[in-house]
């Protein structure tokens, strides 16, 4: 689970989104996530 790697509770703790800091795989986990999400939301609204 996302809520379950590291840098996550690194970041939080940062008072940091995942994005802000220097990890590109986390970073790119979240923008595809944020982009699956608009994409589901999407299509629930045609």
């Amino acid at each position: 689970m996302i809520r379950e790697r590291k840098i996550y509770r690194d970041a939080l703790l940062e008072g940091k989104g995942v994005v802000e800091c220097d990890n590109t795989a986390a970073k790119a986990e979240t923008q595809l996530l944020g982009q699956a999400i608009t994409e589901l939301l999407q299509g629930a609204t045609s």
